[in-house]
């Protein structure tokens, strides 16, 4: 089953409100493998966004006004990339059977895939990207809770892929190279899998 990680960078934190200014996602097969790369700038209006959360995704103004387009051309485009790599089989509430692709990213349960969502709404468009997303947070999470190792002083992606030895090749808050960095923290807390495991199940005798 193909897996698309996925990150935005956007204009805030209300996606009923704040632009989407750059989206980026790398769809990989079950062995993290690289499938396809999508990365786009979007052309926003400054005065709609917070100038905090641009100052905070490595925002340049130069670098939007030479290689941004508009928003709807990218929706589409993304759209179709989604599309490409959609196999997971579901029943609409009318039992129409329809494909939605399985995504993937940090935070992306509460804040990526919802802002997604929003955007299209705004634009009138729809992208098959499956509400139910495997999220990294989530993992890192669990792992955590369950080893009873000492917890980290967030849970930032950033701060979790220090604690992980996971390199940032890159600007931190640029979409493509968060994508990356995420996918590197998947495949470590995914070999981690067993460790975790071992923990949750009961000792001889607790049964």
């Amino acid at each position: 089953m193909a897996i698309v990680y996925f990150d935005l960078e956007t204009g805030g934190l209300n996606g009923k409100v704040h632009p989407l200014i750059q989206i980026a996602a790398i769809a990989v097969d079950e062995d993290f493998n690289e499938v396809e790369t999508f990365e786009a700038k979007i052309r926003f209006k400054e005065e709609n966004a917070d100038p905090v959360a641009l100052a905070g995704n490595n925002f340049d103004p130069l670098i939007w006004q030479k290689e941004a387009r508009g928003p709807v051309e990218v929706s589409k485009e993304f759209a179709a990339f989604v599309r490409r790599h959609a196999d997971l089989e579901n029943i609409s509430k009318k039992g129409k059977p329809y494909k939605s692709c399985q995504m993937a990213g940090h935070n992306a349960a509460t804040f990526d895939r919802p802002f997604l969502g929003d955007w299209y709404n705004r634009l009138g468009g729809y992208c098959p990207a499956d509400w139910r997303v495997l999220d990294t947070l989530q993992l890192a999470l669990w792992y955590f809770h369950v080893t009873d190792r000492p917890r980290p002083e967030s849970y930032q992606l950033e701060v979790l892929c220090g604690e992980f030895g996971i390199e940032l090749t890159g600007d931190a808050h640029d979409a493509l190279v968060d994508v990356r960095a995420t996918m590197e923290l998947a495949k470590v807390l995914s070999r981690k899998r067993n460790e975790i495991t071992a923990t949750l199940q009961p000792e001889q005798g607790d049964e």
